[in-house]
């Protein structure tokens, strides 16, 4: 520098001609290389600026999509606000250029799962336990940045780093497919729900963030293109998937934070609570530091130039509490923009300053019109940007030196990679660490047994006569019903075994496992499922394991559906129950009840002999085959029916937005269609046989022309139905007690 000066003196001496013509050239080209540099800083700040706020907004989606359309409406104007204060954090307090500071895709997904878990009440209380969340992990950033401690984040193995990094853009992946296909969030991923126009328009954006246009920002051309071809198909009557639908304003996030704050003297911060947030509050610091370290090093990398992390670390813990000043989204550093605004020319404080107030604009331009920015486009910007950070080369390892090493590399980043998929972010980065993988098996390792139930006859909802009710009740305690929680897995699929054998020396003869509650099931898990059933053979029932079942799907996935044992498998519990009842009556009485004609199902009824004369010459006998329809609801109550042999399965029928609801099936020796004795003119429920029945039928007029002519008999037959149905409502209150206890 001091060389130049003197040059520039002599020059400046030597006499006015040439010697100042050179000063003014040398000037001249400092002051055009200056101003290409401010040139490329402005334009690569404004289009990383347009980027991040077009990502914020579907950051405010995917962070409260969980609390409902009003909360979306505040969410995106609050993810935008935190965009540009973490930009501005960065700019001014970060070392690294240029790093980008602004909103998350990895930490609006960790935010979304804390509300998940957490159920807050209303969203005013949903945004104070945001701020809280948020601006614990920026104060426990700073703290770190002051302990000088970023430089241990930075020990991190890269195949982890990398494998975390894949596994951000394979979870956004997931849970934007469904949007860029036409559907709505929250809304079950179906094929058939597809909208072909907003998979084009999804498409050509996420093309267009690939492979830009010459000398043209990849996010406005993709945004722009995008929207306008989502209309132009849209005024042609192509089916293109929804729009935001949700109007949101700057005055939102005021009233929004200000509705927060009153929530402060109804906040109840149980231990379940704090737990909750505090494990939320440490997930967001590791991710922070993670994000903040990557982007460095990347810059690094392409540029050369080394920078302090303990002073990046800084911003980021300023960039978090920005985020929780403007309503609890979580402020962070994005690998992906940062990048971009390198490639695009950023190399300086300028650049950084121009993405925060680009952004801030953005919040006075892009709110009014949310209402109708497509869903295909948004996704299709934040596929774009996802994709180009994801990193192929180490899940490719090729042949030579070292390959051993490589593949070994490669099984971690897939490792993380599946492990975030499954079971989250946080758990995905603990894979690499043993004292959290200790934690997590500890954690699995809770029983998944939630409760043991002795004699749970009644709720087959089979309908017998009173004498087998009276039998079932007494040796029911022979069938056991364990119900199932939670994850069966490696760590917790033992204490299933351990219960049944408790069971099994308790005197249990029949077995029913309750998988209804099951949410995940691993090989280990599978397996012990399947030693069960082969513990007790063909006394082990599982249920429901019908199709579209979780735990169905499970074992099928894991290939051991096929290898339950025939009859094992029950589409309902109510069916399992009924299988174990029907299992154990055969052995009680290994030939079953047998109504052969009139006068044996009429003792059944513990009518006089009498009584049985008069009546059974007036019962004609009637067969109806499996699957018909003896009577349906609304139907005339004409006449009652006693049940020889068969099943017959009483329903309501299907209405709007409801399946046929099961009430009962009945055994031979029950009497059913009695509302025609007792002076109801309608059927209440459908009557279909279940299989080929015989039955007698009890005309309504021949027991009103007894009434005249044998009044004993029809009393006695009177009586017979109010024993039925004592014991019934009896059958029914031993249920509700046992299922009360």
């Amino acid at each position: 520098m001091s060389r130049l000066s003197a040059r520039r003196r002599r020059s400046w001496w030597a006499g006015p001609g040439g010697s100042l013509h050179r000063r003014d050239s040398g000037d001249a080209k400092l002051r055009a290389s200056a101003g290409a540099d401010t040139g490329r800083n402005v334009a690569a700040g404004l289009s990383t600026g347009i980027l991040c706020a077009i990502l914020a907004m579907t950051h405010g989606v995917m962070a409260f999509a969980p609390l409902g359309p009003e909360a979306v409406s505040i969410g995106i104007a609050a993810a935008i606000v935190a965009a540009a204060l973490a930009g501005l954090a960065m700019a001014l307090l970060s070392d690294t250029r240029p790093i980008i500071g602004t909103t998350t895709a990895s930490t609006a997904v960790l935010l979304a799962s804390m509300f998940s878990a957490a159920q807050p009440s209303s969203i005013e209380s949903a945004f104070l336990l945001a701020q809280l969340v948020t601006a614990l992990a920026g104060v426990l950033i700073l703290l770190v940045a002051w302990a000088g401690l970023g430089r241990l984040a930075g020990l991190m193995p890269t195949p982890v780093a990398i494998g975390l990094t894949n596994a951000v853009v394979v979870l956004i992946l997931l849970g934007q497919l469904p949007l860029a296909l036409g559907q709505r969030p929250g809304e079950t991923f179906s094929m058939a729900a597809l909208q072909p126009g907003a998979a084009l328009v999804a498409i050509v954006t996420v093309a267009l963030m690939l492979k830009p246009l010459p000398r043209l920002p990849a996010p406005v051309v993709a945004f722009g293109i995008g929207c306008a071809l989502h209309y132009l198909l849209a005024a042609g009557g192509v089916a293109v998937g929804p729009v935001l639908g949700v109007s949101t304003s700057p005055g939102l996030v005021i009233s929004g934070l200000v509705a927060a704050q009153s929530q402060w003297t109804e906040l109840q911060l149980d231990g379940t609570l704090a737990l909750l947030l505090t494990s939320a509050a440490l997930s967001l610091v590791l991710l922070a530091l993670v994000e903040t370290i990557s982007a460095g090093a990347a810059v690094r990398e392409r540029t050369g130039r080394r920078s302090n992390t303990s002073r990046d670390l800084f911003g980021a813990g300023a960039a978090m509490l920005g985020g929780a000043a403007a309503g609890g989204i979580p402020g962070s550093t994005m690998v992906s923009a940062t990048m971009a605004c390198l490639a695009w020319g950023g190399r300086s404080q300028l650049a950084l300053l121009m993405h925060a107030a680009t952004t801030l604009l953005a919040f006075f331009v892009l709110t009014p019109l949310a209402a109708s920015l497509p869903y295909p486009v948004l996704a299709g910007v934040l596929l774009g940007a996802q994709l180009q950070i994801f990193q192929w080369r180490p899940l490719l390892p090729v042949a030579g030196l070292g390959r051993t090493r490589r593949a070994a590399d490669t099984a971690i980043v897939l490792a993380v990679v599946a492990s975030a998929v499954a079971f989250g972010l946080v758990v995905a980065v603990a894979t690499g660490v043993l004292v959290s993988v200790i934690i997590f098996t500890a954690s699995m390792a809770r029983s998944p047994v939630r409760r043991s139930i002795r004699n749970p006859t009644g709720r087959s909802r089979v309908r017998r006569p009173a004498r087998v009710d009276q039998l079932l009740r007494v040796a029911g305690d022979r069938i056991r019903l364990i119900e199932l929680e939670g994850a069966i897995f490696f760590g917790s699929a033992e204490a299933v075994l351990t219960e049944i054998e408790r069971a099994k020396a308790e005197g249990c003869e029949v077995l029913i496992l309750d998988l209804g509650r099951v949410t995940r099931i691993d090989q280990s898990g599978g397996r012990r499922l399947l030693e069960a059933c082969a513990a007790m053979p063909g006394r082990v029932l599982l249920a429901p394991l019908h199709a579209g079942s979780r735990a169905a799907m499970e074992l099928e996935a894991l290939g051991l559906f096929e290898r339950i044992p025939r009859g094992a498998a029950m589409p309902t519990l109510a069916d399992a129950v009924e299988a174990a009842e029907e299992m154990l009556l055969t052995e009680l009485e290994p030939a079953g009840p047998r109504y052969c004609d009139a006068r044996d199902a009429l003792r059944a009824l513990a009518l006089p002999e009498q009584v049985i004369a008069t009546l059974a010459p007036r019962l004609a006998e009637q067969t109806f085959p499996a699957g018909s329809v003896i009577a349906r609801r609304g139907d005339d109550a004409d006449a009652a029916y006693l049940l020889l042999e068969g099943q017959v399965l009483i329903s309501l029928p299907p209405g709007p937005g409801r399946p046929a609801t099961r009430l009962a099936v009945l055994a031979p020796g029950v009497i059913f269609g009695e509302s025609a004795l007792l002076g109801d003119a309608r059927r209440t429920a459908d009557v279909t046989a279940r299989e080929t029945i015989r039955c007698l039928r009890i005309d309504r007029d021949m027991v009103k022309a007894l009434r005249r002519e044998a009044p004993d008999v029809a009393w006695h037959l009177m009586a017979a139905v109010a024993r039925q149905l004592n014991g019934h409502v009896t059958a029914a209150n031993v249920a509700i007690d046992r299922l009360e206890g």
